[in-house]
């Protein structure tokens, strides 16, 4: 299976964020009368639940890790080669490197996993082997990281470097080192004295030596985003389980508090994650994961459940559910997600949230874990956790809470449901926000529309990262660009990236039986659009089943027909003039779009979709529906509605 890796370089644009010491300040706070952390005693228990939870699998779920198990023993060990290692350097191609280094790792895990089920050392040899390969390898980064170098050059020699896959890489082998001591001494005394040195220097060592790694936060002009809670995460668990010195355990647990509350400072208060919800994993579900740990480490002695900033930050993936494995999908979020159950369920517990835990139970099934779910990111992570969790998860009532109404003021990203608990009804998600969000898309006032679940306005999404994705070439690349989003094109002008591209005076509001989301998009266009406003204004109506689109516009000079585009899976059909007929597959229903064909010319076009990724979400072609003015005036005003076809 190809891995699809989702990284990120280092966001800029930085801006004065709150100090809140949230994590750090709970712990100086508990630990007035001594030392809090226990690692031993956690390591040890740890250990023998995590046996205790696999021995109690129920049995289809072994039976399904052993086939995959078994499938990775037939696979030969990935070679991984300098010339391919290169490739990113000489052309930009991620792939050829990556899919080998991913391949040893998911086969490695998938082999500790069945051996931990099966316990009769029939994997035992591969997975020394494998271990073997790791400690082998001349650096864990993979070379679209290397810009974390300090000596340059596109290959990591002699400099350890701490990026995603350095520390994931750590955590797999970490774990392995915990739950198959025996098993591997008995292969050789010396292998895991060997493995303990690597992860000692490689990861331990750097990390509590080194402040400069972007994504600490540490250095201020440069944002943390989810590499912040991943990296640390990862150390941390790292750390409590190689780490013997009670100093060195200290010193990293400090820092990875110290460093977690940077990133939390950038968090707005309504707990959004402006990387979206595709991200929402690696980001604010990593940081409930590491709040678990904290609370584990200390034996419950830190306690955050007080928090509402940490419990909105866990509540926010349910209030971006669509339907099923349907989630809103701005910024470098695919269409499908199926979020890991035991990251909701920890936030569940940690809160005390029963809608939480009920929504971990609803997306147990739904994320095919244990069939397809160890093969992609958080691997041995996601197998740890999701065992603990397992039996409490069957126990639970499933429930998708499929709230009416969610505004994140803070962010702003606005999800609006016809009818509460009905997946089928109309769905409307809509965001203002900033052209220099993490994983941005220049997208300031897109819009999607959903009904019975099914795209019909849709938001593309990311394609497959390469080279150009993360440096200034990523705004050429045509997905990322708001022409092709819901969004209009100004003077011949689209919206410009960056933090001071952002929508002004965006507002949210409810009267009677509508709700209205208001913002003025000038401020997303550079000066070449000679925009001095554009209000944008969407209208929904859950009783009648419509959403009404207003615009009203104040140009300072006219220099050709300004568009409106809307995006979808399917072609548009032309009804009668001023009236077309979005469709979507998946559904009977249709939805009628109404324009003002006296003010607007009619442009629609095909496009080709190439890459990979965006061909798995909407096939191989998208549609794009453009309303082109066809007056000249420099100020006006004009509506497009969507009704639920009779």
């Amino acid at each position: 299976m190809l891995l699809l890796i989702r990284l990120a370089g280092p966001p800029v644009g930085a801006q004065s964020v709150p100090e809140r010491n949230i994590v750090y300040g709970e712990y100086q706070q508990k630990s007035t009368s001594g030392d809090i952390f226990d690692v031993g005693t956690w390591r040890e228990q740890k250990r023998t639940s995590l046996i205790k939870n696999i021995a109690q699998l129920p049995d289809s779920v072994k039976q399904i890790l052993l086939g995959r198990a078994d499938e990775a023993l037939q696979r030969e060990w990935p070679v991984l080669t300098l010339s391919k290692y290169l490739l990113y350097t000489q052309t930009g191609d991620r792939n050829q490197y990556e899919s080998r280094y991913f391949g040893r790792r998911n086969k490695l895990t998938l082999l500790v996993i069945g051996e931990l089920v099966e316990r009769k050392g029939r994997y035992l040899p591969e997975i020394a082997d494998g271990l073997w390969l790791m400690l082998e390898e001349t650096s864990w980064a993979v070379p679209a990281t290397l810009n974390l170098l300090q000596q340059g050059g596109g290959l990591a020699h002699n400099e350890p470097v701490i990026d995603l896959f350095v520390s994931e890489t750590a955590a797999l082998l970490a774990w392995t080192r915990l739950l198959l001591p025996e098993e591997l001494s008995g292969v050789s005394p010396l292998l895991l004295s060997r493995l303990d040195d690597e992860l000692q220097s490689r990861v331990i060592t750097p990390y509590i030596e080194r402040d400069d790694f972007w994504w600490m936060g540490f250095v201020k002009r440069q944002r943390p985003n989810n590499w912040n809670v991943f990296c640390n995460k990862n150390t941390l668990i790292t750390t409590l389980i190689v780490e013997n010195d009670a100093e060195r355990q200290r010193k990293v647990l400090d820092k990875s508090m110290r460093t977690i509350d940077l990133f939390i400072n950038h968090y707005p208060e309504d707990g959004g994650c402006d990387e979206g919800p595709g991200y929402w994993s690696m980001a604010g579900g990593g940081l409930g994961d590491y709040l678990t740990i904290l609370t584990e480490v200390s034996n419950r002695r830190l306690d955050f459940s007080k928090n509402e900033l940490l419990h909105h930050i866990g509540t926010y993936i349910h209030k971006m559910q669509i339907d099923g494995r349907r989630f809103v999908n701005f910024a470098d979020a695919t269409p499908f997600i199926a979020p890991d159950p035991a990251k909701i369920y920890h936030y569940g517990q940690l809160f005390n949230d029963e809608q939480l835990l009920q929504f971990a139970a609803y997306c147990y099934p739904l994320s095919n874990l244990w069939r397809a779910g160890f093969a992609s990111r958080e691997t041995m992570n996601s197998f740890v956790d999701n065992v603990e969790a397992e039996a409490a998860l069957r126990q639970i009532r499933p429930h998708a809470p499929l709230l009416p109404q969610n505004w994140l003021p803070d962010l702003q990203v606005l999800s609006l449901r016809q009818r509460a608990g009905d997946a089928k009804s109309l769905f409307v998600g809509a965001k203002g926000g900033h052209n220099g969000e993490s994983h941005n898309h220049n997208d300031v006032g897109n819009f999607v529309l959903y009904l019975d679940g099914q795209p019909f306005l849709i938001d593309l999404g990311p394609s497959t990262y390469r080279k150009e994705t993360f440096n200034n070439d990523r705004w050429k690349i045509w997905n990322f660009q708001s022409a092709w989003h819901n969004c209009p094109t100004i003077n011949g002008v689209p919206q410009k990236n960056g933090r001071n591209f952002a929508a002004r005076g965006t507002s949210f509001s409810t009267k009677k039986n509508q709700q209205v989301l208001s913002l003025d998009l000038a401020g997303a266009y550079p000066p070449e659009a000679e925009v001095a406003r554009w209000q944008r204004e969407l209208v929904f109506k859950p009783t009648e089943g419509t959403l009404a689109l207003n615009e009203a516009y104040e140009l300072k000079a006219w220099k050709e027909p300004f568009q409106i585009h809307f995006m979808t899976a399917q072609p548009a059909q032309a009804v009668k003039a001023g009236v077309l007929r979005l469709v979507a597959e998946g559904t009977q229903r249709t939805i009628l779009f109404k324009y003002d064909p006296a003010a607007f010319e009619l442009v629609q076009e095909e496009k080709a979709v190439e890459d990979g990724l965006l061909a798995r979400s909407w096939g191989e072609k998208v549609y794009r529906t453009t309303m082109r003015a066809k007056g000249k005036a420099l100020k006006g005003k004009h509506s497009f509605v969507f009704s639920i076809a009779e």
